[in-house]
């Protein structure tokens, strides 16, 4: 089951997402929507973690589904030339995320280290999914023309975090799902 999680670039100076990774993923950035320079634009970079080579094809799909939403809403339905968008695309050793839906739940070798209740802390919030921003950034540092300075100025901190209220399920089930950001 996947999850596509949107951060709007959202970044709280929590610490980095447990369980760390030292696999490096091969990644492909995809450009979705390229309306000028990027020194000129909005540039949203949205990221999936947890999805294996195989659900790859989820995670375009998803992207689709959530841009089209994004775009018939003010103020981005009149902005929409404006923004940049590009997909990188990170097949995940494994399908899922940290800590889904509990804390017993296992860990996740993904390379974002994507993982619920604020990266495994016991003293956080269940549904807040965190990422670690270094991983990020090395990810979003792919795209050509862009850097933090033309991202969201929050990728500098330590961890991306998104509310329980933009994560949307495709079933009511408690399956392992990976999950998507945007930075």
């Amino acid at each position: 089951m996947a999850v596509f999680g949107v951060v709007a670039a959202v970044f709280a100076g929590l610490p980095a997402a447990a369980g760390a990774s030292t696999t490096e993923a091969a990644a492909t950035v995809v450009p979705i929507q390229v309306t000028g320079p990027a020194e000129s634009r909005f540039n949203l970079v949205v990221m999936g973690d947890g999805y294996t080579a195989a659900e790859l094809p989820k995670f375009r799909e998803q992207v689709d589904k959530h841009l089209n939403i994004l775009w018939s809403i003010e103020p981005f339905k009149s902005y929409r030339n404006y923004f940049n968008v590009y997909a990188v695309e990170i097949a995940s050793p494994e399908s899922g995320v940290d800590c889904d839906p509990d804390l017993t739940s296992p860990k996740v070798d993904t390379p974002l280290q994507m993982g619920f209740w604020g990266g495994c802390n016991p003293g956080s919030v269940q549904r807040l999914l965190t990422v670690n921003s270094a991983a990020a950034t090395q990810y979003a540092d792919l795209v050509p023309g862009t850097s933090s300075a033309t991202r969201s100025a929050g990728s500098r901190t330590s961890t991306t975090t998104t509310p329980a209220a933009s994560v949307e399920r495709r079933t009511r089930g408690r399956n392992r799902r990976p999950s998507t950001t945007l930075c």
